[in-house]
């Protein structure tokens, strides 16, 4: 049957998911990234799409209006596109590309996303103490000529260490008088023949 592609073809078109107003569904991955207050979109698209096709998204915040981010083409299947002065909340995201819709889908973005931009005020007690502490100075390290010149001072006990010479010359004098023989010393006891007293010498 020569016609046996258009109608596989027919088959896989029908059997698609379809959305609101007869629009096909996108096949494609999001990426969203929050730089200071701008929520910049990175869309893939896997599907064939024509060149000339119009892709867009539509941004909502939280108690604001829905807003159009037109997308650009920077690559093949690859559309980026940025919503400024983005807020903390509940984002809902939906756009599509062509006739191909995708969404809503939603996104949180948390206060503390936004401490470094406009979304948390700055802590001006704890800079303020911060400059006191180091004079205003970022990195406060004194410069290595101060330090190789500077002069160190260390206590030391004298008690111990005079103990401590006591006990080296202690041992020092036993090793002497192991190595030196001297002379014992011994008790003659002789007996006077005319008195009757002991006389003691020493030889």
């Amino acid at each position: 049957w020569q016609n046996f592609r258009k109608f596989w073809k027919e088959i896989l078109l029908g059997i698609r998911d379809v959305g609101e107003e007869g629009a096909q569904t996108l096949n494609h991955d999001l990426r969203w990234t929050l730089r200071g207050s701008d929520l910049e979109f990175d869309l893939a698209v896997f599907d064939d799409i024509p060149q000339s096709a119009t892709s867009q998204l539509f941004v909502q915040f939280e108690g604001r209006d829905e807003l159009v981010v037109p997308l650009s083409r920077v690559a093949l299947g690859r559309f980026q596109g940025i919503a400024h002065n983005a807020e903390p909340g509940v984002v809902h995201v939906r756009g599509g590309v062509g006739p191909k819709k995708f969404g809503p889908v939603a996104i949180e973005l948390s206060p503390l996303l936004f401490s470094d931009s406009r979304g948390l005020p700055v802590q001006m007690n704890a800079l303020s103490q911060l400059a006191r502490q180091t004079n205003g100075v970022v990195n406060n390290v004194p410069p290595i000529s101060s330090i190789s010149n500077a002069v160190l001072y260390e206590r030391w006990p004298m008690a111990e260490w005079v103990l401590e010479f006591c006990a080296f010359l202690l041992l020092l004098a036993d090793l002497v008088l192991r190595v030196i023989k001297i002379p014992k010393f011994s008790m003659i006891i002789r007996k006077l023949p005319n008195r009757g007293s002991l006389v003691t010498r020493m030889s």
